[in-house]
């Protein structure tokens, strides 16, 4: 798995690629904790570019998305397609988390409107 990150109006978007393993979603809740704990409280995961995803870790990432909700944030999914989509589905995340089409749609459910 690799990643970037933008941001748009205080609100961090990581944009995953590659195949995201057990192993890969430990790195990735770690990362996620460390923007938690300085105190980022929107962001976007854009799984547009992921083939694959570990079921397993789905469970892990709906459990941070529910800390950041605790914390006053909130935690988006966008892109989300085949396996990956089918992952979230199955682990029940997509009832936990809101999941967008694209970060285009998921910045407007923050009230924010991206200049092209």
């Amino acid at each position: 798995m690799t990643s970037n990150e933008e941001e748009i109006r205080g609100i961090r978007i990581l944009h995953l690629e590659g195949e995201i393993t057990a192993m890969a979603m430990v790195d990735l809740d770690n990362l996620l904790q460390r923007h938690q704990e300085n105190h980022v409280r929107r962001m976007i995961l854009d799984f547009e570019g992921v083939g694959d995803i570990n079921y397993r870790g789905v469970g892990l990432l709906s459990e941070r998305a529910f800390r950041f909700r605790g914390a006053g944030g909130e935690v988006k999914v966008t892109g989300l397609h085949g396996t990956v989509a089918d992952a979230f589905q199955f682990v029940g995340a997509d009832r936990l988390i809101d999941i967008y089409e694209t970060p285009r749609e998921a910045l407007a459910s923050f009230g924010v409107q991206q200049i092209a």
